[in-house]
């Protein structure tokens, strides 16, 4: 059921949690940037578009898909990063570095 008429001590915030996730706090934080920022992945619309394709070169089991064109999402469940040096992009959108790969276990966002 919902909690909020539940104690204060079942609602509060645990600040030493929070401190100790900073780093996964600071993640969702950007994807909610890149939400806010690109609208159409809100889907309001229905517009969206989502297109999966293949990056030459790349793992097995690397996941990429462009949604409206203009973003390229890249999932890597692999160990090894994945070079994407090849890729033409605006910017790279998550995480916030230069680096032209895409690291192990995780998530990449450009902009093309």
């Amino acid at each position: 059921g919902d909690s909020y008429k539940s104690d204060i001590s079942i609602n509060q915030l645990d600040w030493k949690r929070a401190y100790e996730n900073r780093d996964i706090i600071k993640y969702y934080k950007r994807l909610i940037e890149i939400r806010k920022e690109y609208d159409f992945l809100s889907n309001v619309s229905g517009d969206t578009k989502v297109e999966f394709c293949s990056i030459p070169g790349t793992r097995k089991n690397v996941v990429s898909f462009k949604v409206n064109e203009k973003l390229l999402v890249i999932y890597n469940p692999n160990l090894e990063d994945v070079d994407i040096s090849s890729i033409k992009y605006k910017q790279k959108l998550l995480p916030g570095n230069s680096e032209e790969k895409a690291f192990g276990k995780s998530v990449t966002i450009l902009e093309i």
